[in-house]
């Protein structure tokens, strides 16, 4: 093995420094370490290779992010708001993306014992997209006296477009309501 002067060394198979000629798997020695120049010209090419499959990676990462997630438009939507979350925000308020021909179902917790109820039929600013098409009362599954059952209703997509659902829940003798339902539809 031919083990070349201090004052020449070898980067990615090039001699600098020194004189003549040596193959690419010299040794070089220094005071701390011995590496293979073999070894060190491998490195670079490797780099290459992980920044390409990185660069891949990511692009394809991207590329399914924008092809998917919240944007995409679903045939058929349920929305369900308990009575926790009611509680917690008593103006609720969201939005959905459906496609056109599909069925959107919304439910709300309701308490018929307390004297309370949603407004029906719900107001919805462009009739042309969104048509109601149900509305019915589902009472608790097991019938304690004073629990809350669920007011259901279902939505036919007629048309492309964008249009809002609102509906109150109170007493008839109310003037402001306990809880709103705000939804914004938009049909694709």
């Amino acid at each position: 093995m031919v083990i070349p002067s201090d004052n020449i060394s070898y980067v990615n198979g090039r001699r600098s420094g020194g004189q003549g000629s040596s193959p690419p798997n010299l040794t070089t020695r220094s005071a701390d370490h011995r590496m293979s120049i073999r070894s060190m010209v491998s490195i670079a090419p490797h780099k290459d290779f992980l920044s390409s499959v990185l660069i891949i990676a990511l692009g394809a990462t991207l590329f399914s992010l924008a092809c998917s997630g919240p944007t995409t438009p679903t045939r058929d939507i349920i929305v369900t708001v308990p009575y926790d979350d009611f509680e917690k925000n008593h103006n609720y308020s969201g939005d959905v993306r459906l496609s056109a021909g599909g069925t959107l179902t919304v439910k709300l917790f309701s308490n018929a014992t307390t004297g309370a109820l949603w407004t029906d039929p719900v107001q919805i600013s462009n009739p042309i997209v969104l048509e109601q098409t149900g509305h019915q009362y589902i009472p608790p599954l097991i019938p304690n006296p004073g629990a809350g059952g669920q007011e259901v209703w279902t939505f036919h997509a007629s048309s492309k477009g964008d249009c809002i659902i609102y509906t109150e829940y109170k007493r008839p003798s109310q003037m402001l309501p306990t809880w709103t339902f705000t939804l914004a539809v938009t049909v694709i």
